[in-house]
C-alpha cells in the first residue's frame, strides 16, 4: 500500500525518524519512495496505517497516495490534475489543499476547485459535502510538488497538550513534554507488551506515554519524592507501573529490558549522588545500560550534550543523533543506539 505521510513542522528530522522507529519496532517492512521537508511517501502494509495513527506524535495525516505532480508552474500542475484517477463512486466528498514548506506559487483554492471538478466528471453520482463527507481528498504543496491522496487518518495531537496541562502542577522546569516523550519512546522501537525502562523517570512523563501505547512501563529515580510524584501522575490515567527508588547505575536487570527511553537530569536540575557531575552520572549509566537491554534492542537517550562517543565506547551501535533546540539555554541531543 502506498502511503503519503504529512508531518508537523516542529522539527526537521525527528518526525520521519519517529515513523521509522514505529515501523521497525512493529516489524513492518516499508520502503521510502519519496521524501520532502514535511512529507514522505512510503510503501508499507495496510496495518501500518493503524499503528502509525495510534502511536505517532509528530505525524499529522496519513493519505492513501494517489499521485505526486510537478507544480513548479501554475499552468503545469493544473494540466497534470486532469491525468489523476480518483474513483470514489457515489460517495460524498470534499477536497482540501494545504501549503507546506517552500510551496510552489499555486493557488490552493484553484487546485481544490479543479480536483473537485475532475472527481465529478469521473464519478457522476458523487456529491460534494464540505461538512461531513464520506471521502476527503487532500493535496499538499511542498518543494515544487503537489502530493495528492485520500485521507485515511488524522492524528489527534490535542491529547498530548491535555496531558501536559493535567500534569503541570508537578512537572519540573525543563521536563520533557508529552510529544517529545512519545517520540523518544517510538525511537526506542518498543512494541506493545514489551518492557520499557526509564531509569531517570522524574515526574513520569515518559512512563505515561509508554503505557498509553501498550508497553509495560518500568521506572526508577534516586529521589523518593520524585518517585511519589511519578506515581501520582500515572494514577491520573489509571496506569499501573513498577516505579522504585533506585540508582540508574545499579539496577537489577541483566539483558531483560526490551527498550530504554530516558531524559536524565542535567545542569541545575541534577543532584546526583556519588557522582561528581550530572554528565558523569549519565556516562556511568551508559556503561551499565547495555547490560540491562536484550541484545539487539534499543536505547533512546536525550541529554543536553552529545554523548555519541561515550555510547559507542560502551559497546552500543549508534544509529542516529537528533539536535532539538528547546529554548535559548537548552538544546537536547536525542541519541538512538542499538545494544
Amino acid at each position: 500500500m502506498r502511503l503519503a505521510l504529512i508531518y508537523s513542522g516542529e522539527h526537521d528530522t525527528l518526525p520521519k525518524a519517529e515513523t521509522r522507529g514505529i515501523l521497525e519496532g512493529e516489524l513492518l517492512q516499508y520502503k521510502v519512495l519519496e521524501e520532502y521537508p514535511q512529507a514522505m511517501v512510503i510503501e508499507a502494509p495496510e496495518q501500518a496505517v493503524s499503528r502509525l495513527a495510534s502511536r505517532s506524535a509528530m505525524l499529522k495525516t496519513i493519505l492513501k497516495h494517489i499521485a505526486t505532480l510537478e507544480a513548479k508552474q501554475p499552468h503545469q500542475v493544473k494540466e497534470l490534475i486532469s491525468t489523476l484517477n480518483i474513483p470514489i463512486g457515489a460517495k460524498t466528498f470534499r477536497v482540501r489543499v494545504r501549503r507546506g514548506r517552500n510551496p510552489p506559487s499555486v493557488s490552493a483554492t484553484e487546485l481544490e476547485r479543479r480536483i473537485g471538478e475532475l472527481i465529478k466528471i469521473q464519478n457522476p453520482s458523487s456529491k460534494a459535502d464540505l461538512k461531513n463527507p464520506q471521502v476527503e481528498i487532500q493535496g499538499y504543496l511542498t518543494s515544487s510538488k503537489l502530493i495528492v491522496g485520500q485521507l485515511l487518518a488524522s492524528i489527534k495531537r490535542g491529547s498530548f497538550k491535555a496531558r501536559q496541562q493535567a500534569m503541570k502542577a508537578i512537572y519540573k522546569p525543563g521536563s520533557m513534554n508529552p510529544i517529545t516523550a512519545r517520540v523518544l519512546i517510538n525511537l526506542s522501537r518498543v512494541k506493545p507488551g514489551e518492557t520499557l525502562l526509564d531509569p531517570f523517570c522524574g515526574p513520569g512523563g515518559i512512563l505515561v506515554e509508554a503505557a498509553l501505547i501498550g508497553a509495560k512501563a518500568i521506572g526508577s529515580d534516586i529521589d523518593f519524592l520524585v518517585v511519589e510524584e511519578a506515581r501520582q501522575n500515572l494514577a491520573l490515567y489509571g496506569i499501573e507501573a513498577k516505579i522504585e527508588v533506585a540508582d540508574a547505575r545499579s539496577l537489577p536487570y541483566q539483558n531483560t529490558i526490551d527498550a530504554i527511553a530516558t531524559d536524565p537530569p542535567y545542569g541545575r536540575m541534577a543532584q546526583p549522588k556519588a557522582a561528581n557531575t550530572p554528565r558523569k552520572l549519565v556516562e556511568e549509566f551508559i556503561e551499565k545500560a547495555i547490560s540491562y537491554l536484550k541484545p539487539g534492542h534499543h536505547l533512546a537517550l536525550s541529554y543536553s550534550s552529545n554523548l555519541s562517543e561515550k555510547i559507542e565506547q560502551a559497546g552500543f551501535k549508534l544509529i542516529e543523533v537528533h539536535k532539538q533546540r528547546v529554548h535559548k539555554s537548552l538544546t537536547r541531543y536525542i541519541h538512538i543506539a542499538k545494544a
